[in-house]
């Protein structure tokens, strides 16, 4: 699940002033240093304090109430770096409200030693990303024509990244909001800009950004699942606080450097891959300490996995097709849906 928060917040694109109706009584104190902000739409508003950042960076910080309309409250508390923590009163428009509290690092972040600071900053005229650490954190930039979100969850395998623009100054023209997932292993980059889809492949990283809606083939299958190698992965249930496990990606079609279809003399049609350093090694990781499945666009199980060496010492991943005919043409037309097919995966 990905960090989320009201959609409201979205018009602070017009600057605080522009939604106004009317006189408006103040009901929130902000900290030293901190700004005032409110937003009126239609019959509700909201109300909350930022924390301004250098390179036109900020995020939300100190108390905050969000009103679907007068005597119909939304939600209130506090935010602290870009996100809620402490004691919230949550409600829905049916005046069903609940009592939640919020830790200033989730389960699995004090698993993973995330470090409690913004993941993104402004130094020496780049922006840092710190996807080591990657924190929960919604971050806004904002300039006299442009406003950008950037929504940063800290998954179970990688640093997910949303990238939200409001106008068209903020992306190439014709482009839409994309998602972005980071493995950890890429650590504190710097970049010239918030722009990840273009900032990654020019700093020589795979590009791990894709459109925030699903690519599907022509018989309505997401292009990115066409091949994805599974993890049954370890977590703290946010709910219970219990150790549990659950299914999770670890490389998909995004992955793939490169792929190829062969039959050896006897038995089933087999799928070898290359995956980009990352993955390969998120992979590798798992192999033999956790149950690893594969399979062709989400509900075509693949053979389990074998694994060899190219002459350069980059590993490559085998997988059977179906040795039912029919189950087997299915699979690979999912395959060559996505993944553009090679004679043979070389070294490199």
């Amino acid at each position: 699940m990905r960090f989320v928060r009201s959609a409201i917040t979205l018009l602070a694109a017009l600057g605080p002033a522009s939604l106004c109706h009317g006189q408006w009584t103040k009901t929130i104190d902000c900290a030293e240093g901190r700004d005032y902000r409110v937003l009126r739409q239609a019959a509700g508003g909201e109300e909350y304090c930022i924390l301004n950042l250098p390179g036109s960076l900020w995020v939300r910080d100190g108390p905050s109430r969000f009103w679907f309309s007068v005597g119909h409250p939304g939600e209130e508390g506090s935010y602290q770096m870009g996100r809620k923590v402490g004691h919230w009163r949550e409600c829905d428009r049916f005046d069903r409200c609940a009592e939640k509290d919020y830790e200033s690092l989730y389960s699995n972040e004090k698993a993973r030693g995330v470090r409690p600071e913004i993941p993104v900053r402004y130094a020496a005229a780049k922006y840092v990303f710190d996807f080591g650490s990657c924190r929960s954190t919604w971050i806004t930039r904002q300039t006299a024509d442009s406003f950008l979100e950037l929504n940063i969850y800290a998954g179970l395998i990688r640093c997910q990244v949303t990238y939200i623009p409001s106008t068209e100054k903020d992306r190439p023209a014709g482009s839409q909001s994309y998602f972005c997932e980071v493995p950890y292993a890429v650590g504190m980059r710097e970049f010239n800009s918030l722009d990840l889809r273009s900032e990654l492949p020019r700093a020589g990283l795979p590009q791990f950004c894709r459109q925030d809606f699903p690519d599907l083939t022509a018989n309505g299958r997401v292009k990115e699942m066409a091949v994805a190698i599974w993890g049954n992965e370890p977590f703290i249930d946010g709910i219970t606080g219990k150790a549990a496990r659950g299914w999770e990606p670890l490389a998909n079609v995004l992955d793939v450097e490169c792929a190829s279809l062969g039959r050896p003399p006897s038995g089933s049609e087999r799928l070898t891959l290359r995956l980009n350093r990352y993955a390969e090694n998120i992979v590798l990781e798992r192999m033999g300490k956790e149950e690893i499945r594969a399979d062709a666009c989400g509900d075509l199980p693949l053979s389990s996995i074998t694994t060899s060496k190219d002459a350069s010492g980059r590993t490559l991943f085998t997988f059977g097709l179906s040795r039912a005919s029919v189950s087997a043409a299915r699979q690979r037309t999912c395959i060559v849906s996505g993944l553009k097919l090679q004679p043979a995966c070389a070294a490199r």
